[in-house]
């Protein structure tokens, strides 16, 4: 996910025991400490990175690939470009993301 296009329905997200928003494409997480700028991820607490469209996340058992994700205990899955959120209503396909509803949780991702 290199430079990625990130689209979003509606503009506010929501996670359990943190805070995240994005504004042009950069993303600042309020407790968790993470950001994204021009495709590179990374987060302090949370122990997730990605560089160059590899992604992995110690706590929240989630490894990303050459865009395969996958997340146990946050039920992500990734194949092929097409990523899909269990109880979170996101979506992403072909490196664009969309988000059906307004806010989604994610519960134990770090």
């Amino acid at each position: 996910m290199v430079k990625s296009q990130w689209s979003m329905v509606k503009s506010q997200w929501s996670m359990v025991n943190s805070q995240g928003s994005r504004v042009n494409g950069q993303w600042s997480m309020v407790n968790s400490q993470w950001s994204r700028v021009n495709g590179q991820w990374s987060m302090v607490n949370g122990q997730e990175s990605m560089v160059n469209g590899q992604e992995s996340m110690v706590n929240g058992q989630e490894s990303m690939v050459n865009g395969q994700e996958s997340m146990v205990n946050g039920q992500w899955s990734m194949v092929n470009g097409q990523e899909s959120m269990v109880k979170g209503q996101q979506s992403r396909v072909n490196g664009q993301w969309s988000m059906v509803k307004s806010q989604w949780s994610i519960v134990n991702s770090y």
